[in-house]
């Protein structure tokens, strides 16, 4: 999650989430993840969306606030649907 919020430009919030892995790791004992988490804190050499298309970012952050892309319906268009007959 922290890299997400990164990506979408929220740094404050990946910062958070990293924390909070480094907390869990820490109290796991965890030594190769809390290296990682060391590693992902330091600032990033360039902005990690970089080479994204606009609508990655927009999936992103879609996923990023546990909401899905809206589905289409396979007859979205009002001549696919036939008119009820009355009785």
């Amino acid at each position: 999650m922290a890299l997400a919020y990164r990506a979408l430009g929220d740094h404050d919030t990946g910062a958070m989430e990293l924390e909070a892995a480094r907390r869990a790791f820490k109290a796991l004992g965890a030594e190769p993840d809390l290296r990682r988490m060391e590693q992902l804190a330091a600032p990033a050499d360039r902005p990690p969306a970089e080479g994204l298309t606009t609508r990655e970012l927009q999936v992103l952050r879609l996923v990023a606030h546990g909401r899905e892309q809206p589905r289409r319906s396979p007859t979205s268009s009002a001549s696919a649907t036939k008119p009820s007959r009355a009785t």
